[in-house]
């Protein structure tokens, strides 16, 4: 953020200060420690700071409890503790079999790494290494590899990694754009690519059999999820304003339904394809949602949405996903702040060294 004539940003849980020139977009001499143990968010993905043109600057420091992985029913009762202690998760993906999870982990200096995870041993194997952005972790749908995004040569590409370690990571697509990938057919013959062109985000089908080049699916999407028989892809835009879940069809048939009554988005499929789930938004709050969907004709019809996990207490868009036989859901929770301190600075800048 800027402050009072100064960048301020997150070095581990150092607060640093470096003089910045708006006018100019230039820094100034180096950057200078303002404080010490300050909290960095995993919710929020930030440090817990805020600062104003006249000094003032507030932060909280200490321990922040740590995120856990839980299993919670259809009535919205907590019904198990998948993982624990996962303190820089950004992301989980169960597998398409239900025993393991792809994750997502915050290693520091704005660069994350791929995990997979054996749900029963509990027993984690690193599949990225490096200083750089390893992002949404895939599954094929035979769980033997995992797909992700990886930022190269200032450019987010598709790579993939057998899901055991084993081998080198290959680079499947790198294009003129930065790409993640999102689903992969059941057979295993395209990947859905978000796709970031001029502040736009859309939505892509990528061959991963034979030559073959990307197309295009939907102008404005994210979070692209086929069907189980692959004839539709649900996904949420905000081209209305808010974000809702739509369906395509995909391939040469035309139409499109709008399947959330409120705001929605990361939509998923059950297994059989007679429901979909998504993340509702109501008043601030948070909720995950099932509606069912059945075939009329040439289209789809969808019913009443129904509350499965009211008021997710969580702050940010929450991981979650849903079991095969549809009666868990797996959501992300950050366990409570302990030791927590909030300290308010009254000049800042005082003390800081000016460079002209």
């Amino acid at each position: 953020m800027y402050a009072a004539g100064y960048l301020l940003f997150a070095r581990g849980d150092n607060l640093m200060a470096q003089s910045f020139d708006p006018a100019k977009g230039e820094l100034k001499g180096d950057p200078q420690p303002i404080a010490s143990g300050v909290i960095d968010d995993p919710a929020t993905w930030h440090m817990d700071v805020s600062a104003t043109e006249s000094g003032l600057l507030v932060y909280s420091s200490g321990v922040i409890g740590d995120t856990q992985l839980v299993w919670v029913d259809r009535s919205g009762k907590d019904v198990g503790v998948a993982v624990d202690n996962l303190r820089d998760l950004t992301f989980a993906k169960l597998s398409p079999q239900g025993d393991r999870l792809a994750l997502q982990m915050d290693t520091g200096a704005g660069s994350t790494d791929i995990w997979e995870m054996d749900l029963a041993r509990g027993v984690r194997t690193r599949l990225t290494f490096g200083s750089l952005a390893n992002n949404l972790p895939t599954w094929s749908p035979d769980g033997k590899w995992i797909y992700y995004a990886s930022m190269r040569n200032g450019r987010m590409s598709l790579f993939r990694r057998s899901a055991d370690g084993s081998g080198a990571e290959e680079n499947v697509y790198t294009g003129d754009h930065d790409v993640w990938p999102t689903d992969i057919s059941r057979d295993g013959k395209t990947v859905l690519l978000h796709v970031l062109a001029d502040h736009q985000h859309s939505m892509w089908a990528l061959p991963l059999t034979g030559p073959g080049k990307p197309w295009k699916i939907v102008d404005q999407g994210l979070f692209g999820a086929f069907s189980p028989d692959g004839r539709y892809v649900a996904y949420h835009s905000s081209e209305s304003g808010q974000p809702q879940v739509y369906v395509v069809p995909f391939g040469d048939q035309r139409g499109k339904w709008q399947a959330s009554s409120k705001a929605g988005a990361r939509p998923i499929w059950s297994s059989d394809g007679k429901e979909l789930y998504y993340l509702e938004f109501v008043s601030g709050t948070v909720s995950i949602v099932a509606v069912p969907v059945q075939e009329q004709g040439d289209g789809l019809q969808f019913g009443t949405p129904q509350t499965l996990i009211g008021e997710v207490n969580v702050a940010g868009l929450p991981n979650y996903d849903v079991s095969r036989d549809g009666k868990k859901v797996l959501i992300s929770r950050l366990s409570q702040q302990v030791n927590q301190s909030v300290t308010l600075v009254t000049n800042f800048t005082e003390g800081l060294q000016q460079e002209r």
